[in-house]
């Protein structure tokens, strides 16, 4: 089935669950930065083996900074949807073949930006 554009209707749909994850994710965001900050002794950058920290310790700054990076890297391609929602450029539509994304896919991935085609391994 050929998939249509989507409505200005689904569109400020969309956008509004798009403005509330992001919300979501800033706070996550900061929350993360919090609890790295925590962990790190004199807010060393970039995470570095402090003489007597345990290997837990290095583990845990590890793993937070690497949950942070993945919801600052969710975070800004909802950014990207936001705009294009907001600028009605180009949301809802593949970057490879330029068919209309299956609203189905939008909805559990707002920030797609693939069909489910092209991001399917053949």
């Amino acid at each position: 089935m050929q998939q249509q554009a989507l409505t200005a209707e689904k569109k400020g749909g969309f956008l509004i669950i798009v403005d509330k994850e992001c919300r979501e994710l800033e706070k996550c965001i900061e929350e993360l930065g919090v609890r790295l900050e925590e962990v790190r002794d004199d807010s060393l950058i970039p995470i570095a083996h402090a003489p007597g920290e345990d290997g837990a310790n290095i583990q845990a700054k590890e793993s937070i900074a690497l949950q942070r990076k993945a919801v600052v890297l969710r975070y800004k391609a909802l950014q990207r949807a936001r705009h294009a929602l907001r600028t009605g450029t180009y949301y809802g539509v593949c970057c490879s073949c330029r068919k209309f994304v299956d609203f189905e896919h939008l909805k559990e991935v707002p920030e797609a930006t693939h069909c489910v085609s092209c991001i399917t391994p053949r």
